[in-house]
Order: structure tokens, then C-alpha cells, then sequence
């Protein structure tokens, strides 16, 4: 068992990255911010809870004394879609917290840290997103020499319950849920899909070892984005509706995935088939729908 303290796990990653270090019985300790929302941990058992103002040093230090975890686990930075790849001030407001979180880890003799980011940092960076998540992760490996043992994580394309309801599959779901057409891009692009349950548990394996600076979660294998798209259609009757190249995506090339052997020598192997987890996610989007229409009538 470990003292695992976990940023960001109000999260879509985060709240799953807490539910499986505290399914497996480590003491899983929260740090988030008085104002974020804990609709996505709420049912996780036993997870300690810790309120800080992230952006001050004393705060932070104040907590990880309190916690002494073994390992640290930081998924807290800015994630709106639409938005994130191009916010400068929020990505450095999020890069300024990181810093001054390996600077504590560091000073206090934490052990262990796994950053996470995408597969944008493995390129050259094109967005300010990438920049200042990349400039994260250098100086993490910069401290390896300092004892703290630090690992950046590149996760590529998640998708499952509780994403934001604004990204590409959520949005889908809930118009053709609805009946409404949905207009997309070509889909012809290629990305490395994995259910959030398989990303939080390779997290954990990444925690349980060591890989070095940095390590992809992905599983090697990634498929056209309109396939996706098309399992979506069929599992809820509505192909119909999903309108290919109506809408512009963005210029810059992504990634469509990496290497995840250090992964799948350590024993980490995605468990969650695309349809089922499409299926997964779908029944998630229809219960949270009949929610917020039964919190409009009454």
C-alpha cells in the first residue's frame, strides 16, 4: 500500500486515477481547489480530501507535510475544450502551479511523481498548450537528479463517463440521443482510443515503477476517428444523423498514437474493447440526460 496524493481528481482522468489507487487499498489522499466540483469523486470510498490554494507555494507545501505521500500523481491543469490548446494565460497559470509543486516534492523528499500531458509534446510544439506542458515535463526530469523520481506521461486519446460533455464523443452521443444531426469533420484522421478506466489503471502501473523521463499510454494500435464515430450510430440506431465533413477541424497534425511497450512489459494491457466502452459510455450520457431533464421539471 501506498500514500498516494492525486491534483486534479475532480477530473475526467483524475476522479478515475483516485477510484483505482483506492480500489487496490492505497490511502488516497485529493488536493483540489475550494471551488472545484466533486460530482465525478463523490462515490469513490475513502479518498481524503484536501482544499489548497494551488497557485501558493506555502499552501502547497502545507499539504503535502501533512499527507507525506509515497507518490504523487498531477493531472490539475487547465482543460476546457475549444480552449486549452490556445488559453496562454491559463496553460501558464497551470505551468506556474506544476513548478511550484515538483518544487515542494523536491524540497520535501517526496519520492515519486508522474506528470501527465499528450502525445503533442512527443512533436515539436505547436500550440502554447504544448509548450508549457512540455516545459513541465523538463524540468521533472530535470529533478531525477535531485531524488525525486519523476515520470511524464503521454496519454493520447481518452474517451468514457464523465468526460466533458463539450468534447467529440460526449457531443455526439448527446445529439443523436436527442435525434438531432451532429456535424463532424472527414474522420479520416487516425487516433489511439482508450477507455479512462484503462488510462487511470496504466497510471497506476506507471506509479508502481519506474520508466524513466517519460512514457506513453496508448495501445499501438489507432483507427480512423469516423469509425468511432460510426460505432456511436449503430449502438444507438441514429447513423443518419452524423454529417461527415461539415465542419472544419483543426489545422495541426496530432499524433495518432505511440509506444506503449514499457507498459505492456510491466503488465498493463487495455482491458476495455471500443464497442463495449462506446456502449459504456452511451448508457452513461443517457442517464445523465434523463437527470438534467428531470432537474428541469422539477
Amino acid at each position: 500500500m501506498i500514500r498516494a496524493l492525486v491534483t486534479g481528481a475532480t477530473g475526467f482522468i483524475g476522479s478515475q486515477v483516485a477510484a483505482a489507487l483506492a480500489a487496490r487499498g492505497d490511502d488516497v489522499h485529493a488536493l483540489t481547489r475550494q471551488s472545484s466540483s466533486r460530482s465525478r469523486s463523490f462515490e469513490v470510498p475513502g479518498l481524503t480530501w484536501h482544499t489548497a490554494n494551488l497557485q501558493s507555494t506555502r499552501a502547497i507545501r502545507s499539504v503535502v507535510r501533512e499527507i507525506r505521500p509515497d507518490a504523487v500523481v498531477h493531472l490539475a491543469w487547465f482543460a476546457v475544450p475549444g480552449r486549452y490548446l490556445h488559453d496562454r494565460h491559463a496553460n501558464l497559470r497551470s505551468l506556474e502551479i506544476a513548478v511550484k509543486l515538483l518544487d515542494v516534492l523536491a524540497d520535501e523528499g517526496c519520492p515519486r511523481v508522474v506528470l501527465t500531458g499528450t502525445g503533442l509534446e512527443a512533436t515539436a510544439p505547436a500550440t502554447i498548450y504544448s509548450a508549457t506542458k512540455s516545459a513541465a515535463h523538463a524540468i521533472a526530469a530535470q529533478l531525477r537528479s535531485n531524488g525525486l523520481s519523476a515520470t511524464c506521461a503521454h496519454v493520447f486519446y481518452v474517451y468514457g463517463p464523465g468526460e466533458d460533455r463539450r468534447r467529440l464523443v460526449p457531443s455526439v452521443i448527446q445529439a443523436l440521443l436527442r435525434g438531432e444531426r451532429v456535424s463532424v469533420g472527414r474522420g479520416t484522421e487516425a487516433r489511439d482510443y482508450l477507455h479512462v478506466s484503462d488510462v487511470a489503471k496504466a497510471i497506476c502501473c506507471i506509479l508502481d515503477g519506474d520508466p524513466g523521463p517519460t512514457v506513453d499510454i496508448c495501445s499501438g494500435r489507432a483507427i480512423q476517428v469516423r469509425q468511432v464515430l460510426r460505432l456511436i450510430g449503430q449502438a444507438i440506431g441514429q447513423s443518419e444523423l452524423i454529417r461527415y465533413g461539415e465542419r472544419a477541424v483543426e489545422a495541426f497534425k496530432f499524433p495518432s498514437t505511440g509506444d506503449p511497450s514499457w507498459l505492456l512489459n510491466a503488465g498493463w494491457q487495455p482491458v476495455v474493447a471500443l464497442p463495449d466502452g462506446i456502449r459504456d459510455t452511451i448508457k452513461y450520457w443517457a442517464a445523465q440526460m434523463e437527470s438534467d431533464g428531470n432537474a428541469r421539471l422539477s
